[in-house]
């Protein structure tokens, strides 16, 4: 039998004794924030890909070179924040890899290590989501501002 087998049979077995004491609640909690992340994530790299298309389609029509300037700051700004969220929406998260099996009797299983990694993924990722919302936001607003600074501006 393979260990993750093994793992899932513990899972399911009434008795199971699991350290700490409330880690299926915690790792649930823990995975349903990734998923959120990861929703997030998605939608706001598609945002960034529809800032980085109207920048692109704007461009060869841009009346001066300050204007130019900013729709290429605008996509660089808005590919960086979707890199950001590559970094959040990850293909997938090992389930139970670094959960331990205890010796019994009864045998139970430790979820010490799988929460401290599936926090850590947590935090990083959140810190990814939040850089890749700030830039967006960033090239948002600052588009509009630099269209009537380059509007205003005669050289």
């Amino acid at each position: 039998m393979s260990e993750l087998r093994e793992k899932y049979e513990l899972l399911c077995t009434d008795g199971t004794k699991s350290v700490p004491q409330n880690a299926e609640c915690v790792k649930k909690n823990l995975y349903e924030n990734l998923t959120i992340l990861d929703s997030k994530a998605s939608a706001l790299m598609a945002f960034d890909g529809i800032l980085i298309a109207a920048a692109t389609f704007a461009f060869p029509t841009a009346f001066s070179d300050l204007w130019r300037g900013t729709l290429f700051g605008v996509i660089v700004i808005a590919l960086v924040a979707a890199g950001f969220c590559l970094g959040v929406a990850q293909v997938s998260y090992p389930f139970l890899d670094k959960v331990r099996i205890t010796p019994g009797p009864p045998r139970g299983l430790d979820f010490s290590e799988e929460l401290n990694a599936l926090d850590v993924a947590v935090q990083r990722r959140t810190c990814f989501y939040r850089s890749a919302w700030r830039l967006s936001l960033l090239a948002v607003i600052g588009s509009p501002i630099m269209f009537v600074i380059a509007l205003l501006y005669k050289p």
